[in-house]
């Protein structure tokens, strides 16, 4: 071996060396950078003549863990889904006032304009026994108004963010595209690609949040994704772009085909179902609530203005019952409330203008009827039998209430997992700063004996020359 070729191996060393002393300082230096793995320099010796021609950086590698990354994308998409849910739902208790109070405003104007009667009944010739009828009257419509106002703002701020769900699923697919093709250019040209994978797999979190992904790897480190039904969102060139209509998500290339039961198990699946429509209204508790919160406040209007009767022992709605008897002069023969449905629910205006007062002969008889516990009532998610007006709400409140508290803890121990598997996933990937330090100084003694090879050479070449 000539002392150019020692000269060679010698500097290929320092090459190495310096890679790996670069690498060693990103590392560090990212130690606490979210997402950042750590990265090392793949080495095979070179080969001149019948011996060694010193080393070389033939590659890089960054830590990862495939099989546990697939368990995390799971766990991130059903924390994301529940925690969604569990959101919305605190919302609907916020509305309803379950959140706060053990005997809701719903069920308090329902009380209290049935204990009017009651006391109506009592003093039928009392004027102030009349007024507080029609002011609890007025107490109960508003508050079904309110409610249903509400729920109409709840069902516009879904919708709102579904839209905003799959602009972000879009813009997410595009940057792991992009991605997918910087890093095939990076490892095709020998570079390291590691921290564009890094913040790849960040955007495919980002993915896993909006719905379940499965992540298969391609040539030159490219992956593709497709969702847990199958479906395919980014492979090679092609990505996918994703719209709503309101009520389906679909391709932006086939907007005839609802794409709702393929892009499943996270945040998207959640809020599409949270104010899906359908005939009938799903048993699903945590699907269709939107609708169900509609068609129960419907039932209470129809409670009140449905002269039809559901009761096994035949007594009349409370429409029916103020409507039995004549009136007399100056009361209000019929429709006590007026309305088309939960949005328009109101006191009869003759009532409120005082052109009309109440029938007080009627007082007993309406009464019985609201107390009547044998009625069958069915809406949108709620079936009862051996019902009361009361206890109709109050099945109202109870069934969101114990939906939002079975979400509640399915979220919890969801959220326990993510994190769990979050912190693992860390441990096994993220740089260890005391493992680092290490390796700065075997790369810094390498890169020293390296140089000092070089050096003797240096030396050598000297003498040599003055040999000549």
């Amino acid at each position: 071996m000539s002392l150019e070729s020692a000269l060679s191996i010698a500097m290929s060393g320092i090459s190495t060396a310096s890679t790996q002393l670069e690498l060693t300082a990103s590392n560090i230096s990212n130690a606490s950078t979210v997402g950042y793995t750590k990265k090392t320099t793949v080495t095979t010796a070179a080969v001149l003549g019948k011996v060694g021609g010193g080393v070389q950086v033939s590659g890089f590698t960054r830590s990862t863990n495939a099989a546990l990354f697939t368990t995390l994308t799971s766990a991130t998409a059903n924390a994301s889904k529940l925690s969604t849910l569990d959101s919305y739902f605190q919302q609907v208790q916020d509305i309803l006032g379950t959140s706060s109070s053990d005997n809701p405003s719903l069920s308090e104007y329902v009380t209290d304009f049935v204990n009017s009667w009651t006391e109506l009944s009592a003093s039928p010739e009392s004027l102030v026994c009349q007024q507080q009828v029609i002011q609890n009257a007025t107490n109960l419509a508003d508050e079904v108004n309110r409610l249903a106002e509400q729920v109409e703002d709840l069902d516009r701020q879904c919708y709102t963010e579904i839209n905003g769900t799959v602009d972000d699923l879009n813009s997410y697919l595009e940057q792991i595209q992009d991605l997918n093709t910087k890093i095939a250019m990076a490892v095709n040209s020998g570079l390291s690609g590691g921290n564009l994978e890094d913040q790849r797999d960040q955007l495919i979190l980002k993915v896993a949040e909006i719905t379940d992904v499965t992540v298969l790897t391609r040539g030159s480190g490219q992956v593709a994704l497709y969702t847990a039904t199958g479906y395919q969102l980014v492979d090679g060139p092609s990505v996918r772009t994703f719209e709503y209509d309101g009520t389906n998500i679909t391709s932006s290339t086939n907007p005839g085909l609802s794409l709702n039961d393929a892009l499943t198990g996270g945040s998207l699946e959640a809020l599409v179902d949270f104010r899906a429509e359908t005939t009938p209204a799903s048993a699903d508790p945590n699907t269709s609530v939107i609708q169900k919160l509609r068609g129960q406040l419907d039932g209470v209007f129809d409670l009140f203005t449905d002269t039809a009767t559901t009761a096994a022992s035949s007594v009349d709605s409370f429409a029916g019952a103020y409507a039995s008897i004549a009136a007399e002069a100056g009361e209000l023969d019929t429709s006590f409330f007026t309305g088309t449905s939960r949005t328009d629910f109101s006191v009869n205006a003759s009532l409120l203008d005082g052109t009309a007062t109440v029938k007080t002969s009627i007082a007993a008889t309406v009464t019985d009827a609201m107390l009547d516990s044998t009625r069958t009532i069915t809406y949108d998610g709620i079936s009862l039998t051996g019902a009361s007006y009361s206890s109709y709400v109050t099945s109202v409140y109870a069934g969101f209430q114990q939906a939002a508290t079975n979400v509640a803890t399915l979220s919890d121990s969801a959220d326990t997992t993510q994190s769990y598997l979050e912190e693992k996933f860390t441990n096994e990937t993220a740089v260890s700063v005391d493992d680092e330090l290490v390796n700065l100084v075997t790369f810094q003694n390498a890169y020293a004996a390296s140089a000092h090879v070089m050096s003797v050479i240096n030396t050598l070449f000297a003498k040599l020359e003055n040999l000549l």
